[in-house]
């Protein structure tokens, strides 16, 4: 739904996507795009108000990993955009949080809370899952930070990560070449800072 309050659009409504899938990038691309530098489209957060409601049924990711039952409540008003609560289901357990930004100081701020993960969980999600077992994990993550481009942003962060892992083991011979290179792929999809 779409009208025009005060000359300025407001657009209302509920989106529902069975299931979607994530363009997939070569290695070049992503190193490339980890953190871009093109600017970001603050200006745009000022043209409209907004209060859409997404719900996403499945996202195929890279690496074969997929989130379900994805809610995104987005809600823009006078250049401030909220994302919150969010909700996704990912690897057997599941993340919570939200997602701010104000055009006015060109700032964003991320809250983030998993919970229900395992290791193995998520080695399964790459294909790896014979490696590992157990490995409970929990993550917080609360950071801030301002700037033109997402370049910008990352290198102003600011704020906290908290993450544990309880007991798991590794199965015997999986610390080889190919081993170990699966264990990095899990500790890459753990951290939820990489890229």
């Amino acid at each position: 739904q779409i009208s025009v309050v005060n000359k300025r659009p407001q657009i209302k409504g509920t989106v529902s996507v069975p299931e979607y899938t994530l363009v997939s990038t070569t290695a070049k691309e992503k190193s490339n795009q980890m953190f871009p530098a093109e600017p970001l489209p603050w200006e745009a957060l000022k043209g409209a108000d907004a209060d859409v409601k997404f719900s996403i049924g499945k996202i195929n990711m890279a690496g074969g990993m997929t989130a379900s039952s994805v809610s995104l409540p987005v809600n823009m008003t006078q250049g401030k955009l909220a994302v919150a609560p969010f909700s996704l289901g990912i690897a057997g357990g599941t993340l919570t949080g939200g997602l701010n930004a104000n055009a006015g100081d060109k700032s964003v701020a991320l809250s983030l809370e998993g919970k229900g993960f395992t290791a193995e969980g998520i080695a399964k999600e790459i294909k790896k899952g014979e490696q590992i077992m157990g490995g409970p994990i929990d993550i917080r993550l609360n950071v801030r930070g301002a700037g033109n481009s997402i370049h910008d942003v990352a290198a102003s962060l600011d704020g906290s990560l908290v993450a544990g892992m309880g007991e798991g083991k590794i199965k015997r011979g999986t610390l080889n070449m190919v081993g170990a290179d699966a264990l990095a792929q899990v500790a890459n999809a753990i951290n939820p800072m990489a890229g």
